[in-house]
């Protein structure tokens, strides 16, 4: 397939690095934090009380966006996530930043949550960033990080979404991701391929132990949920993403749109950038991402 096809309203482009600034450790160029205000906020998903940080941008009403976490523990306090979030802020977007159910100050156990569980938290999120006077209820969208680009179409299907985002979330199963990462680390560390036969089975034990839902989730498969999703969708992808096969994914995607003749997915693919979507060969997270990010949603 190729990645460097052009149509009105779907691309898969790839990014060759860019000659902006990145945003990094002198962020202030690219995060005005006087244009929003930061609270704390509180909010019910079933029976658990969540919590998080909303950002509103003075005037408004604006557009909005809550993001679902990627795998494992994760909260507000992720740097990664508050500079994508305050530079999103700063450029007239509403965001809500979650603790994910079990972390910082939210309830809950995400080891005991399926992908069902955790978009019930991300509908409830939209409801309450939607609860803000700033906010425009009818722009309130999502965006899911790695592991949150299965929940976040999953999330449009069960209730009112405007729009989704994937960041570095993989469009085959669990499984067939896990399987791929596992394989990646031990090329990373100069081990033969052929020990994965070995060792893939010992990973799956330890991961089903460190996730209890993980025989629930581990054969998901996202693709009915794209090819149906309720609203249009941006996919970005790091090139040389060690943790998401890429390039499977990227088929995957071609495949169900062609099926179904969609065009309101924009998908984008960064040359030299991996799963953190960063800088090629540095540590801040890439100026012209956040920049696509932002223009995008602000259109919607």
């Amino acid at each position: 397939m190729t990645t460097e096809c052009e149509l009105r309203l779907l691309t898969f482009d790839m990014i060759e690095p860019s000659s902006m600034k990145t945003l990094g450790k002198d962020n202030s160029r690219f995060i005005n934090m006087a244009k929003f205000v930061e609270k704390d906020v509180q909010y019910r998903s079933g029976m658990l009380t969540l919590a998080g940080v909303v950002m509103l941008p003075n005037g408004g009403p604006h557009p909005g966006v809550v993001f679902i976490h990627g795998s494992g523990s994760s909260d507000r306090r992720n740097k990664w996530y508050q500079g994508i979030a305050r530079y999103l802020a700063s450029h007239d977007i509403a965001v809500l930043l979650p603790d994910k159910r079990g972390c910082h100050k939210s309830e809950g156990n995400w080891r005991t949550a399926d992908f069902h569980d955790l978009a019930a938290d991300a509908i409830a999120g939209i409801e309450a960033l939607s609860a803000n006077k700033e906010v425009d209820k009818k722009r309130v969208g999502l965006i899911g990080v790695s592991q949150g680009g299965w929940i976040a179409p999953l999330a449009a299907h069960m209730g009112a979404v405007a729009f989704v985002v994937s960041l570095s979330g993989a469009t085959v199963t669990p499984l067939e991701q896990f399987r791929y990462e596992h394989r990646q680390d031990l090329r990373e560390k100069g081990l033969p391929m052929t020990l994965s036969h070995i060792s893939f089975p010992f990973a799956l034990l330890f991961l089903g132990r460190r996730w209890h839902r993980w025989k629930d989730i581990k054969n998901f498969d996202p693709t009915p949920l794209w090819e149906t999703l309720p609203v249009s969708a941006l996919l970005v992808f790091g090139e040389d993403d060690q943790n998401v096969p890429v390039s499977d994914s990227l088929q995957r995607l071609e495949t169900s749109i062609k099926r179904t003749g969609r065009q309101d997915f924009l998908v984008k693919v960064f040359r030299d950038s991996g799963h953190g979507l960063r800088e090629p060969k540095g540590k801040d997270i890439r100026q012209d991402f956040v920049h696509l990010l932002a223009e995008w949603i602000v259109t919607k």
